[in-house]
């Protein structure tokens, strides 16, 4: 009993110590200070007050890390020996531009007991029910999948999945 007065008389002091010490900051914050307050000076040009723009300059001479070998530009590589010829680009090869696809939406297929499977086409807004071989509207239907299924237009072939 005598040990938890003792300990009691120890840290009554530190703990209203803190208390107070929160409780002063507190109340300072508070309170605030005019005295602490600047009055703001106006700008005038030319005081040299203006601002300046922070410049820099990036130092890429690092190392490549995949090559291993420093990455220093030399000054030859600048000047040249003005015996080569102006680089051309490749002329394009006239390709055939491709006639844009209706859109094509496969519903699913419908298998009879016998014969061949029947496919559930949307081709540009319109349905189809169609069968292998069979032309949808711009497109004709050569094979039939349960989950898809492979149409072409003209020399072009495409699958189109449900």
């Amino acid at each position: 009993m005598k040990k938890n007065k003792t300990s009691m008389y120890v840290l009554l002091p530190i703990v209203l110590g803190i208390w107070g010490f929160i409780g002063w900051k507190i109340y300072a914050g508070l309170q605030g200070n005019e005295a602490e307050h600047i009055a703001a000076l106006p700008h005038t040009p030319g005081t040299g007050n203006e601002h300046v723009p922070d410049t820099f300059q990036l130092a890429a001479n690092y190392r490549d890390p995949f090559l291993g070998k420093s990455n220093i530009p030399s000054a030859h590589v600048a000047g040249g020996s003005g015996n080569s010829k102006p680089s051309q680009l490749p002329k394009q090869a006239n390709l055939p531009v491709a006639k844009n696809w209706p859109e094509v939406i496969y519903g699913g297929m419908i298998r009879k007991k016998e014969g061949l499977p029947f496919a559930l086409l949307n081709v540009g807004g319109q349905d189809h029910l169609v069968k292998a071989g069979e032309q949808a509207g711009e497109v004709q239907v050569l094979v039939i999948y349960r989950d898809s299924i492979q149409v072409s237009r003209g020399k072009e072939k495409r699958f189109f999945r449900k």
